[in-house]
């Protein structure tokens, strides 16, 4: 009798513990589902036929990262975007205009930004100075936060003009209003007003509560360098300064980075000239500490790109040749950081070299590439250490081109739900074809004995590939079926130098672009 008491209660502890587990796991997976603000991302711009911009989205949503074209009302350099819980499209911007989702102006969603002084020409935003969030208290309200940098102009001299960095305001928009178009309804108010702000450099992460956000940005004052903003139930409620950290050189300029870890603890900011600075955060106070900087050599970069392992563990900081992987892991300072990915030279319009970076609801990390590309770098498994993370370089093909440009998106599900979700697939090829294109790819380049050709038609035609000299003359034609191929071209007999190849139909220039044979 005792021993079946025994077996009864230990049964009713097993089941108590299966219904937490089964309890948490629902919580989990309804929080992971309800969270997807970052799970399309709207992307491409017209850089080259001058008619209506040629978009795209990468869809996260289903089992499988999926590309889908399509036709937004604004170009993608530098622009904020955000998707509703559910992970389709819901507001997107370029600063001056705000739409929704299902393309329409939002109301009260024209003349996103003003100034306080006269005869601006125009203006535009750095990396990360646009910045959608939605509000923890109100599911239908997202703030937008931005900072403008306009060009005056002046009459004498002419062509004279300034750089002025304004202010960082917000704006509210209520997505409820107007049977969901959505409206404006608190518009440019400043939150810092200083004319000594970096042009870009917004960054954000949940309060410790993981209802509120930290808007933290950075100044070009020797005086003080960081602001760091709480914003909460009800909007502004406290703005912090800081003075931390080095000097930097080029001040006024935006960095190469500034992103929070993805469990909000540190904080990290890259400039291609002045290094890599670190600091500790403290979510429940608003403040940095512990600031470390990281030198590494300087191969003369003009631009970069810093993202997070999902799992807090690994930093990648990318210059335009070099990639590197610093680990906080490791005790020994000159083995905390090293190389893990180098630009193969390819070229197809221009160098696709190294460029901003995000890391992914799939948990693998994006890269973007040089402007006029049509393709992503991808960090296939950044958890996992040295060239093991996978870095494959082109690995996603895109419909159309890109401007430098990786939407910024900070952990929407930190406190809620994990990071990212590993199960999403990857592409099961390197690009999405619409109607009417084509995939076309050379390698190697540079070439020594053999051109290889790899190219997909999607029309009914045979297209003809041209080879010519700097001067004009054609040494090689061949005429590629419409069908899938690959096929090895000799070139081991023409001279050293430089050669253009242009793939043409009877009706266009289908693709053009340089190889150099050695």
């Amino acid at each position: 009798m005792k021993n079946s008491k025994t077996s009864t209660r230990l049964s009713s502890q097993m089941l108590r513990k299966i219904w937490i587990t089964i309890h948490l796991w629902l919580l989990a997976f309804s929080a992971n589902s309800q969270y997807k603000y970052d799970y399309t991302w709207a992307m491409g711009y017209d850089c080259c036929r001058g008619d209506e911009n040629d978009n795209y989205l990468l869809n996260f949503k289903s089992k499988r990262l999926e590309i889908d074209t399509i036709t937004l009302k604004v170009e993608f350099s530098n622009a904020g975007q955000i998707c509703d819980k559910q992970g389709h499209l819901l507001l997107y911007t370029d600063g001056s205009k705000l739409y929704n989702g299902l393309n329409q102006l939002v109301i009260n969603g024209d003349s996103l930004i003003q100034s306080d002084s006269m005869y601006f020409y125009r203006f535009y935003y750095g990396r990360q100075g646009i910045i959608l969030i939605p509000d923890s208290y109100n599911d239908q309200k997202f703030w937008m936060i931005y900072k403008s940098k306009f060009i005056r102009f002046y009459i004498v001299p002419p062509g004279a003009h300034l750089l002025v960095r304004d202010a960082m305001r917000y704006s509210l928009i209520d997505m409820a209003e107007y049977n969901g178009r959505g409206a404006v309804v608190e518009k440019n108010i400043p939150i810092i007003h200083d004319t000594a702000l970096t042009y870009g450099d917004i960054t954000v992460v949940k309060h410790a509560n993981n209802l509120d956000w930290w808007l933290v940005t950075a100044t070009d004052r020797m005086d003080l360098n960081y602001y760091i903003v709480k914003l909460g139930k009800n909007g502004i409620e406290n703005i912090l300064t800081q003075r931390i950290g080095n000097k930097i050189d080029n001040l006024g300029n935006d960095s190469d980075g500034f992103i929070f870890s993805p469990d909000g603890s540190k904080l990290a900011r890259f400039f291609h000239k002045d290094g890599l600075f670190l600091f500790d955060f403290d979510r429940k106070h608003g403040v940095l500490s512990n600031f470390k900087k990281v030198d590494f050599p300087n191969s003369g970069s003009k631009f970069g790109g810093l993202a997070f392992s999902p799992s807090g563990r690994f930093l990648y900081v990318a210059t335009d040749t070099i990639l590197y992987q610093y680990d906080f892991w490791e005790t020994d300072s000159t083995k905390a950081m090293v190389e893990v990915g180098w630009f193969d030279g390819y070229y197809e319009r221009y160098y696709t070299t190294f460029y901003t970076m995000q890391l992914g609801p799939d948990c693998r990390i994006y890269m973007a590439t040089n402007p006029n590309s049509r393709y992503l770098h991808v960090i296939k498994k950044p958890d996992l250490k040295g060239t093991a993370c996978e870095f494959v370089q082109r690995a996603v093909r895109l419909p159309w081109y890109n401007d430098y440009y990786m939407p910024y998106y900070p952990n929407f599900r930190l406190g809620y739900a994990p990071v990212c979700d590993s199960t999403i697939g990857f592409l099961t090829n390197t690009e999405v074809l619409p109607k009417g294109s084509i995939y076309f790819k050379i390698s190697p380049n540079p070439v020594r004995h053999e051109l290889k050709i790899e190219m997909e038609l999607q029309q009914s035609e045979p297209v003809l590939f041209m080879l010519e000299d700097l001067h004009g003359h054609v040494v090689m034609k061949r005429e590629l079926k419409n069908e899938v191929i690959t096929q090895t071209l000799d070139v081991q007999e023409l001279p050293a130098g430089v050669y253009v190849y242009t793939l043409s139909s009877k009706k266009e220039v289908l693709a053009t672009g340089k190889v150099m044979k050695y």
